[in-house]
């Protein structure tokens, strides 16, 4: 097996004309994985929490906000997150100060989550990029979102996109995303996010609405960025 590989590398390093065909093969092999990860099973023992599923598995994964009322609770949800999901980079898509529907602040999770990266030696980054609940962004907005994830992608990063409940703003986001990179026709969006969703083991909120109103869905459906 070791020679196989000192016998690649020394065919790009002597035939430098060759060196256009391994880059178009990387691509294709790059483009060839994605959509086999997108037509593959979302396997619900590779989510960190019940309320998460992968939209392309390894590099892309969305659910509910990543913390509970307990603090322990908060810090094993966070842990399975780095753990399990193994999340380098997180987009938050809630507000800074939102409530939940009994009017309680959620709390945010960034103290936490800095402490329980120093534990596991892992380094994980947030960033919020706010729509408002039950809303959708400008385009601009969204362009700036979708974008912020095909960067840490590119990076080799896995990201986490979340909201409050997983399915709204989450579902509108990822919808677009789909769009963008032609991983479903728009026709289909909607079918393809809840195939995606099957992966959420509580079954309630599996069965949520995802987008949510139907201004979020006619976001998604007009989506061409």
């Amino acid at each position: 097996m070791s020679q196989f590989f000192v016998l690649h590398y020394n065919l790009e390093e002597d035939l430098p004309w060759l060196e256009p065909f391994f880059k178009l093969w990387k691509r294709f092999s790059e483009i060839s994985g994605e959509c086999f990860a997108m037509s593959s099973p979302n396997k619900k023992s590779d989510t960190p929490f019940p309320v998460s599923f992968w939209v392309i598995p390894g590099t892309l994964l969305a659910g509910q906000y990543p913390r509970n009322e307990g603090e322990e609770d908060s810090k094993e949800k966070l842990r399975q997150l780095l753990t399990i999901g193994q999340v380098n980079h997180i987009i938050d898509l809630t507000e800074s100060g939102e409530k939940n529907y009994v009017s309680v602040p959620l709390q945010p999770y960034d103290e936490l989550l800095n402490r329980v990266s120093k534990e596991l030696s892992w380094f994980c980054t947030v960033e919020r990029m706010p729509i408002q609940d039950r809303n959708v962004p400008s385009q601009k907005e969204m362009n700036a979102i979708l974008n912020a994830i095909d960067e840490h992608r590119s990076k080799g990063k896995r990201v986490y996109i979340h909201c409050w409940g997983g399915h709204g703003r989450t579902g509108t986001v990822i919808g677009c995303y789909l769009i963008r990179h032609k991983m479903v026709e728009k026709d289909a969006v909607f079918e393809r996010i809840i195939e995606l969703r099957q992966a959420i083991t509580d079954p309630v909120r599996r069965d949520f609405p995802s987008p949510e109103t139907d201004e979020q869905r006619d976001f998604v459906l007009n989506w061409a960025w």
